[in-house]
């Protein structure tokens, strides 16, 4: 988590704002991190005397439509983490409350923003070096789901309606394109292979209707640089951006997981190649069945091959619409950039349909990974 320069712009905004959580402290900023979604900035705090360090970020409201819902699955959740008996093994942030005792306040333009605590010692990711942190990020994602295992998903807004549900996602393509014509070879290429994997979209959905899997509370976005790690490289000590908390699926957490960490080249379209690494794969899941496989039923278990393969094509489809449509949603660096990581993601997704089969073995092994599985 290394700030870089403050370029946004707006510096005078982003100070007022950090002073509604800290009124009482000199406060300055720098620009925290390169997500697509949302602006973050570190704030140094001197209060009373002491540094303290928090993150300050402004909420996509363009993405994330009910603010005031997401900080209230947000509180939650946390809430959830730090009451809990049994610990969970990850180091999670508090949330600030602004000086109206809300946990968001709103800007003289209407956006929203928010303040939680830093994870100090703690270091961001972009691709996985080792087995070791391939099996680390499946246990810290295991005892996330594990922690709010019996929490009520009825008490959770669904704040991203339709978010990670692949058949809405093709109808917003089919939308998009409607009348398309591929204006070069990329083009053409996804659209190639977005028909190519249509027939297989619908399978977790299909699978939720007919009684096979059940909504969970999940994490929604477990990607490689949500995942924070000791200095050394060796623990993860937290998984944080809870923006996408909402009620859904386990199997899009644990492939979404799979999909980021298990490709050693990144999602960065300046870096060279594509690979499914079937080593950290298997470590992942043994690091995360180890804690969480109990509460898997054998038919839940038959379906994270198609959900691994599924994840990669879902997002390819999502990077692709969104070029069509005028990069309304993921943030980019230039032109054809949501092109380039559309092809980026298809090509990850044809390495993983040819794994199937092998990450369906691995997961004949899992006995000596968990606990016994449920009946189904």
């Amino acid at each position: 988590m290394k700030p870089s320069t403050d370029t946004s712009g707006k510096h005078a905004i982003v100070i007022a704002m950090a002073q509604r959580f800290l009124p009482a402290a000199q406060v300055t900023v720098t620009s925290l991190g390169a997500g697509l979604i949302n602006d973050s900035f570190l704030v140094h705090a001197l209060i009373d005397g002491q540094q303290r360090r928090a993150v300050l970020q402004r909420i996509n409201h363009r993405v994330f439509n009910e603010p005031a819902q997401l900080m209230a699955n947000m509180e939650k959740v946390l809430t959830r983490f730090h009451n809990a008996t049994a610990p969970s093994g990850l180091v999670m942030p508090t949330l600030y409350r602004a000086d109206d005792g809300l946990t968001y306040c709103r800007d003289s333009e209407g956006g929203y923003w928010r303040m939680t605590s830093y994870i100090d010692n703690a270091t961001s990711i972009d691709t996985l070096q080792s087995s070791q942190q391939a099996r680390r990020v499946g246990i810290a994602l295991g005892c996330f789901h594990a922690t709010l295992a019996d929490m009520d998903v009825s008490a959770l807004f669904d704040t991203l309606p339709g978010f990670h549900v692949t058949p809405r996602y093709l109808e917003s393509y089919d939308a998009a394109a409607a009348g398309f014509a591929p204006a070069s070879d990329a083009e053409g290429s996804c659209a190639a292979m977005i028909e190519e994997g249509r027939a297989a979209a619908g399978v977790l959905q299909q699978a939720l209707a007919s009684g096979v899997l059940r909504l969970r509370v999940m994490h929604g976005d477990p990607k490689m640089n949500n995942f924070l790690f000791s200095a050394d490289g060796d623990t993860v000590l937290s998984l944080i951006d809870l923006d996408t908390v909402k009620p859904g699926l386990y199997h899009y957490d644990i492939a979404d997981c799979i999909r980021s960490a298990c490709n050693p080249a990144g999602e960065d379209p300046a870096r060279p190649g594509v690979e499914f690494n079937m080593t950290y794969c298997q470590s992942l899941l043994q690091g995360y069945m180890s804690m969480c496989g109990h509460g898997f039923t054998q038919a839940e278990i038959d379906l994270l091959p198609a959900a691994i393969s599924l994840m990669p094509y879902e997002l390819g489809l999502r990077f692709f619409t969104d070029h069509l449509t005028g990069n309304q949603y993921f943030k980019t660096a230039y032109a054809g950039h949501n092109l380039d990581r559309a092809l980026r993601q298809f090509s990850l997704w044809r390495q993983t349909r040819q794994q199937q089969e092998a990450i369906a073995q691995q997961l004949q092994k899992r006995a000596a990974w968990s606990a016994p599985l449920l009946d189904a």
